[in-house]
């Protein structure tokens, strides 16, 4: 399976998503992505130490700054 099938098994799911540069992590609902692994998310909030930083709403992350992802309940 590549990573990209993966990912859209991941369509309407809550994700947690670090991104590279800055020790960034967003958590929101996972509504679409594409082949270069660009995401959008939906209800999105920036999370530091477990806890809500701030609510940003929708948001599209471009494929190449992230670092992991991961399903969250």
């Amino acid at each position: 399976m590549f990573p990209n099938d993966k990912i859209k098994e991941l369509v309407n799911s809550k994700i947690r998503v670090e991104m590279k540069g800055e020790d960034l992590i967003l958590e929101g609902r996972l509504r679409a992505a594409d082949d270069y692994m660009n995401i959008l998310l939906e209800d999105t909030k920036e999370v530091e130490d477990e806890k809500e930083k701030r609510a940003l709403g929708s948001v599209l992350l471009r494929g190449n700054n992230i670092i992991y992802m991961e399903k969250i309940a």
